[in-house]
């Protein structure tokens, strides 16, 4: 398996995670979705217009990076929207460790 390829596997269980954290009821106003670029996933959050019509807004809330030995790193943005690794994780891990980082979110980087 190249870097570039990611497992549909994790494409899966990231789409579960996000589709469990927020209900039906605020599917008109709020909505998880992610996109995948080579070896990334990056998950962002899209928010209704406040007065009706308009576009979506859309916030970047973290990245998934698959890296050349299989392992994942979970990139955060900092001040200036610039992706930068997540500091309190050491190194790369497995999946499984960062989706839960990411679901549980101890520091409240990702959902406040």
């Amino acid at each position: 398996m190249g870097a570039e390829e990611i497992p549909s596997e994790a494409i899966e269980t990231l789409r579960a995670i996000l589709d469990a954290r927020l209900g039906p009821e605020v599917a008109d106003q709020a909505r998880l979705d992610f996109s995948v670029e080579a070896n990334e996933m990056t998950v962002t959050e899209r928010r209704a217009p406040y007065f009706g019509g308009g576009e979506w807004s859309a916030m970047p809330l973290a990245r998934l990076r698959l890296e050349q030995d299989a392992s994942w790193t979970l990139l955060t943005t900092d001040d200036e929207g610039r992706w930068e690794d997540c500091l309190w994780l050491d190194g790369h891990q497995h999946l499984e460790v960062l989706l839960e980082e990411l679901d549980e979110d101890p520091t409240g980087f990702f959902w406040g």
